[in-house]
């Protein structure tokens, strides 16, 4: 895949303060949305989305979550990455309602099928990876988390 989504500072949240999930969702979006990254139908698609199918994973220590939406609602390709001190329940992948808390959200705004699929892969790697979960999990720079994260991704 290459660098083929886009990931700067401010697409990195460090201190979420929302201890709603529709709500830390509805942030991330509005940042994107603010950058023109996603078209403004992007956070309803998403929170949408993430209802019907959730995507809570479980690392050996840290609970995830890839929130993402159809390629329609995206203008440019990126990854946000939110650090969660205090983890947010989401509802595990492929599951109605087992909840898992959540220290790390990577919303993904990817526009080409081919990249969404090869990202998936990628984080499922980094999920597995608990040096690297508990290094971005702990990290208070970010420059450090888009140089973990890009690193891990490419």
């Amino acid at each position: 895949m290459g660098n083929t989504f886009y990931m700067d500072e401010d697409l990195v949240l460090l201190d979420l303060k929302e201890r709603e999930k529709e709500a830390v969702l509805q942030h991330i979006a509005s940042i994107l949305v603010k950058k023109g990254m996603v078209k403004s139908s992007f956070e309803e698609a998403l929170i949408k989305r993430e209802k019907e199918y959730p995507t809570g994973l479980m690392g050996n220590q840290y609970g995830i979550a890839i929130p993402h939406t159809d390629a329609e609602h995206v203008n440019k390709q990126c990854l946000s990455v939110s650090i969660l001190k205090t983890s947010l329940e989401f509802i595990h992948m492929g599951t109605d309602d087992q909840k898992i808390p959540v220290s790390l959200i990577f919303t993904l705004a990817i526009n080409n099928p081919e990249d969404q699929l090869d990202l998936l892969q990628k984080l499922m790697a980094l999920i597995q990876n608990d040096t690297l979960l508990e290094q971005l999990v702990n990290s208070e720079d970010k420059k450090e988390v888009i140089s973990l994260v890009t690193d891990a991704l490419n």
